[in-house]
């Protein structure tokens, strides 16, 4: 099998950090309270990764999705899993791995839109 390598372990490092000093950045107001929600399970890693260099107050929520099923496509029925936390005084970052089609995004928004969150 032939690997080709598209970015190095550190270009990749040195993306997640840059990444982690914008939202630090834009996030460090008073007013701002930063509720990062992480769709799993592909996500996970890479918001750990994020949330390492991220320097202001942030908390850590999960959705678990799903419109696969047991196929390798999806088949356009979104299941998004809800959780009880309030998000009305946050400003929500939703962290995904793969976007496609967009339906798994749009039911995502659409359930934390009822939710009310402040952006």
């Amino acid at each position: 099998m032939k690997e080709n390598i598209l970015f190095s372990k550190e270009e990749i490092d040195g993306k997640v950090k840059e990444l982690g000093a914008l939202v630090s950045n834009d996030y460090q107001k008073e007013d701002k309270n930063l509720l990062i929600i992480s769709l799993l399970r592909g996500s996970f890693i890479f918001t750990a990764d994020l949330v390492r260099h991220i320097t202001v107050p942030v908390r850590i929520e999960f959705m678990e999705t799903s419109s696969y099923g047991f196929g390798k496509t999806s088949n356009g029925n979104v299941k998004v899993s809800d959780f009880s936390v309030d998000i009305s005084e946050y400003d929500v970052l939703i962290i995904d791995d793969i976007l496609d089609s967009g339906h798994t995004m749009k039911a995502v928004y659409n359930v934390l839109k009822e939710k009310t969150p402040k952006v």
